[in-house]
């Protein structure tokens, strides 16, 4: 999973201390799918989350599922920031003869 501000340009990521994504569905529990902790100081405008081996064909076959944002910050940023991520799923499936 990758983060990215879209603008303004020439901003960085690095206020941010630490950031999760969790994934939740109805009769699932919430699972940690993506995080960075601590994001390094050095960070650009992006920034890669690591991604634990997490099988979320439970919450993706669901007619509905959440994908829920937590993050420390180390200061404020004053301006706002219009941010994009990237998420791709891999699952299996199967035909049915």
């Amino acid at each position: 999973m990758v983060l990215k501000i879209k603008s303004p340009s020439g901003q960085s990521l690095n206020f941010l201390k630490s950031i999760s994504l969790s994934i939740s569905a109805t009769g699932q529990r919430d699972t940690v799918i993506a995080f960075t902790n601590p994001v390094p100081t050095s960070t650009g405008d992006s920034l890669s989350l690591g991604c634990p081996l997490v099988d979320v064909s439970p919450y993706i076959k669901q007619n509905q599922f959440s994908i829920k944002v937590t993050f420390q910050v180390i200061k404020t940023v004053g301006i706002k920031l219009d941010l994009e991520s990237t998420i791709d799923f891999y699952t299996q499936a199967y035909l049915i003869n």
